[in-house]
């Protein structure tokens, strides 16, 4: 339904917008509605009904880390107790909320500590079709980004160097996995220039 047949077409299907989990205070610091990213050890993880609810679970989750403790709290997700089992150490990303009582991440992301493929950078977000998923589609890329070299630079040397423009395939693996801020604006602005020029 996305139009992807190809490799190419995978890598050529852009993120829309990006969520910014590259603050990683440590859960002391982490302050209300802070986006970041906590390295913690899971200390408890149970599921229970909801009080207002009875179609909705919560899982819920002690995390903790050399600063301190945080709760991490998902929506009908009770899977998630095979996976992070107490005394395991994940890298988890999302959202504080402390607006009515102790700070808690809602519904993080998470995976494997040194992953980086959902935490702790700019995490692209694509637009999605039946039931794919964010976390599916970001692995998919990631594995299909060593690819990413073999795009054919069509911009003459002198036209890319008078407009200060990186190379294509740097672009398409920055615009997926950008290493900074900076490094996501030049892909974005090579990425619309050749558009225009196209057009």
């Amino acid at each position: 339904n996305l139009g992807i047949i190809c490799v190419r077409d995978l890598l050529l299907h852009f993120p829309y917008r990006y969520e910014d989990y590259t603050y990683a205070p440590g859960i002391a610091k982490a302050r209300h509605n802070d986006a970041v990213t906590i390295t913690a050890r899971v200390r408890a993880i149970s599921t229970r009904p909801s009080k207002n609810n009875r179609h909705l679970k919560l899982t819920e989750a002690v995390l903790e880390d050399e600063t301190g403790s945080l709760k991490a709290m998902w929506f009908n997700q009770p899977y998630l107790e095979k996976t992070l089992k107490p005394g395991t150490t994940w890298a988890f990303a999302g959202v504080v909320d402390a607006k009515f009582g102790p700070p808690t991440l809602l519904n993080p992301v998470h995976e494997p500590v040194g992953i980086k493929v959902q935490t702790g950078r700019l995490v692209p977000v694509y637009g999605l079709s039946g039931s794919l998923t964010e976390r599916k589609l970001r692995v998919l890329i990631a594995s299909a980004l060593r690819i990413a070299v073999e795009f054919d630079e069509w911009l003459p040397d002198d036209l890319r160097d008078a407009e200060h423009l990186v190379l294509l395939s740097e672009a398409i693996a920055a615009i997926h996995a950008p290493e900074s801020k900076s490094a996501l604006e030049a892909a974005v602005t090579r990425l619309k220039f050749d558009e225009l020029f196209l057009h």
